[in-house]
């Protein structure tokens, strides 16, 4: 396999490694919620809105090194993306339709 493709500066690999960032940026403030729960025993010690907020604040991390660091300005780009188009969705979802 090779992946010489995805070392390029592209939109749309950003647009993968966004949406990959998101995913395990997500589990892991939920593992780290759960860690939390269980060591004080109080659920809204930190609420699950905060998990989404804290996954898509180190995305933007990630977005700012892709950006300045390494100099990949279309995949900085992809990865911004994600991360907007999932913060839009989540606050729709969160505020509009439940």
């Amino acid at each position: 396999m090779n992946f010489s493709g995805w070392k390029k500066d592209r939109f749309v690999s950003g647009l993968v490694l966004g949406a990959v960032l998101l995913l395990i940026f997500y589990f892991a403030a939920d593992k780290v919620r759960y860690l939390f729960v269980l060591h004080y025993n109080d659920p809204y010690i930190f609420a699950p809105p905060r998990v989404q907020l804290v996954a898509m604040a180190l995305t933007l991390i990630c977005f700012r090194l892709l950006l300045l660091n390494f100099n990949r300005e279309r995949t900085a780009k992809g990865v911004l993306f994600t991360t907007v188009l999932a913060t839009f969705a989540y606050f729709i979802w969160h505020y509009k339709l439940k």
